[in-house]
């Protein structure tokens, strides 16, 4: 190649590189860098009786209850990124660990234990235990802040009595109580924590968003295994609290796009 068409060629490659770079920057001008951390638990208890009565055949009652304690934190804080149009980039890495207990039983009628055999054993709940595992979370991009947990139920045997979906629950929802936990999420706005200025009545004297905002979110849920199209034949309810707090710390000038 000689000198002149290798001239012209660095000068084509110069030329789509000043070309490009503004077009980066305006992309970079949407997204902003926080750093996010989380760290909470939930704890739930759960009893159901469903009764069969005596014609059912074997059993005329099942009797099942249990609990857990579900804890959580980041392995580390997470740098994500957030746009004003796009919402949330990033997923950050929980540590999980889960201690789950809990049993179910086969009776009578007259409240006796009863041997139901294959088709329908009784579980003592020793096949729970203490669970630990890693998974990362997704950061909704709704306006109330909050993330998709994910599912402990794959971590327990069959054996391990786990709660039932609560008809209140609704039919078509996925349940299990990590979904329980990502279906409570906070009261607060993060579109507005991040990014909104802080201004005074007249809209002057404008304060940037806080670089540190803390989100503690506390639910208690209460949901009734008492079904009215069978009424009588289940008892219970499925009770769980959960208390978790994220701290989103902002590394850089917010950009919302010019």
């Amino acid at each position: 190649m000689s000198r002149t068409k290798l001239t012209l060629v660095f000068a084509c490659l110069c030329a789509l590189a000043v070309a490009a770079a503004p077009a980066q920057a305006r992309r970079s001008t949407y997204y902003t860098q926080y750093e996010v951390s989380i760290q909470g638990e939930m704890t739930e208890k759960w009893s159901k009786t469903t009764t069969h009565g005596e014609d059912y055949g074997c059993p005329a009652r099942e009797e099942e209850s249990g609990g857990a304690t579900i804890r959580f934190a980041t392995v580390k804080p997470k740098r994500v990124t957030a746009g004003p149009y796009t919402g949330w980039h990033g997923r950050p890495l929980l540590r999980i660990s889960d201690d789950r207990y809990g049993q179910f039983r086969t009776l009578n009628a007259d409240g006796s234990a009863a041997d139901c055999g294959v088709f329908r054993p009784a579980y003592d709940g020793s096949a729970c235990g203490h669970r630990e595992w890693t998974g990362p979370v997704t950061l909704f991009n709704t306006r109330n802040f909050g993330f998709d947990f994910p599912a402990d139920d794959p971590k327990f045997p069959f054996e391990c009595p786990y709660p039932d979906k609560p008809p209140a629950w609704g039919g078509d929802n996925y349940w299990d109580s990590g979904y329980v936990l990502s279906h409570y999420a906070s009261d607060v706005d993060w579109f507005d924590a991040v990014f909104a200025s802080r201004c005074n009545k007249h809209g002057r004297h404008c304060k940037p968003p806080r670089k540190v905002n803390v989100i503690h979110n506390v639910k208690h849920v209460s949901l009734p295994y008492a079904s009215p199209k069978y009424p009588g034949a289940f008892e219970g309810s499925y009770e769980a609290d959960i208390d978790w707090t994220a701290t989103v710390r902002r590394l850089e000038k917010v950009h919302v796009g010019r």
